[in-house]
């Protein structure tokens, strides 16, 4: 679909990687550009595992009905794909009741080493998210007595943390990171090694940092 001309393709595959850059022709004819990512680190072998506390496999903007979501070995997929090792699949509001069979309390069995998948629960879209978003990881039970949906939940984040922390689960703000990505300065004058932005002062403009500072 692209018009004739010279392009320059950069493909990167997160900050482990060193950038590849192709210069490519486009004419009539189908071009293929083939990539072989290269590490300039592997944090695993240094006892660092990389991890997504907030995935899902329904809701957002996608996978709303009739499909109610995609499966374990979708989702797997989906952390291999972006060299995610630990990848948390949270059942949320939509789709709740058909995307709340694939818990299980364990790593699903679908996950391949290095790779663990492991379904848990975010409380958005219903009952205590008027608290703020809560992400209830490494659950036992996966939903609280009195009811097998999400219609009966407590309202008060306090009692479904406590709900949580009951069964030693790990509990916290399901948006930390929302709003720290944009960059607006940096101490001055100063950048970490190899020109790594350690130094960048984030935005602060998101859903997370106001869940984290008001609630």
């Amino acid at each position: 679909m692209l018009p004739r001309g010279t392009y320059t393709v950069i493909c990167p595959h997160g900050p482990e990687s060193i950038p590849e850059t192709q210069t490519i022709h486009i004419d009539e004819q189908p071009v293929t550009i083939e990539y072989q990512v290269q590490r300039w680190i592997d944090t695993a072998k240094l006892g660092y595992w990389s991890g997504d506390h907030h995935i899902h496999a329904a809701g957002c903007l996608h996978y709303e009905n009739p499909t109610q979501g995609v499966h374990p070995p979708d989702m797997l997929r989906h952390i291999m794909g972006e060299d995610v090792k630990v990848g948390c699949c949270l059942t949320w509001g939509p789709c709740f009741d058909y995307q709340k069979q694939f818990f299980t309390g364990r790593p699903d069995d679908v996950s391949r080493y290095p790779y663990l998948l492991r379904y848990d629960v975010e409380v958005s879209g219903f009952g205590s998210h008027e608290s703020g978003h809560l992400n209830l990881l490494k659950l036992s039970e996966q939903i609280p007595a009195g009811g097998d949906s999400k219609t009966h939940w407590p309202t008060l984040g306090l009692n479904t943390l406590k709900f949580a922390k009951r069964q030693g689960a790990v509990t916290g703000t399901a948006h930390s990171g929302n709003g720290l990505g944009q960059v607006v300065g940096r101490v001055a004058g100063v950048d970490g090694p190899h020109n790594l932005p350690c130094f960048a002062i984030p935005a602060f403009n998101g859903l997370g940092p106001t869940n984290l500072s008001c609630r």
